[in-house]
């Protein structure tokens, strides 16, 4: 039988994740972490549009970047770090307003290396970008750690 995420690990890392200051600057929040796939929403607001209206590219490419960046954390060990060495980023149309949600998925998670993608859509199933990024996986990178001073409790529940 494999590994099962604990799921107060999971809920604590993402109350911390989300309290972080770029994910309250932009008003993102990760909504779902699992075994190789990770959600991640934007409700809509003036602040992500550009000045013809609609979104900004660079809401997409935080978005992606972060689904991407999450979406293997179920799949690696506890006590890893990991970092971003790529981004790419497809955007395909615009949006104005709603919820835009970003899906990473793991394609390929190795030792030292995963290979991420995504796909933004909006509230009807649009599909509004896509990416792919590389992450690097290793002990010597930043790790989680404490969240308020209290570690978090194990990630996995079956090891």
């Amino acid at each position: 039988m494999g590994r099962s995420l604990n799921p107060e690990n999971v809920k604590a890392v993402i109350s911390w994740v989300n309290q972080g200051p770029f994910f309250r600057l932009l008003g993102m929040e990760i909504v779902e972490l699992g075994i190789g796939l990770s959600v991640v929403e934007i409700a809509m607001e003036e602040k992500h549009h550009h000045p013809f209206g609609s979104v900004h590219g660079g809401v997409y490419a935080a978005l992606i970047d972060t689904a991407c960046f999450w979406a293997p954390y179920g799949d690696m060990d506890e006590g890893l770090g990991w970092t971003t060495l790529d981004l790419q980023t497809n955007n395909l149309t615009s949006a104005k307003e709603g919820t835009i949600t970003a899906r990473g998925s793991c394609i390929r998670t190795g030792r030292t290396f995963a290979l991420t993608e995504c796909i933004v859509t909006d509230q009807s199933g649009r599909v509004l970008a896509h990416g792919t990024s590389k992450l690097l996986i290793g002990k010597e990178l930043l790790k989680i750690g404490s969240l308020e001073g209290v570690l978090p409790p194990p990630k996995f529940l079956n090891v």
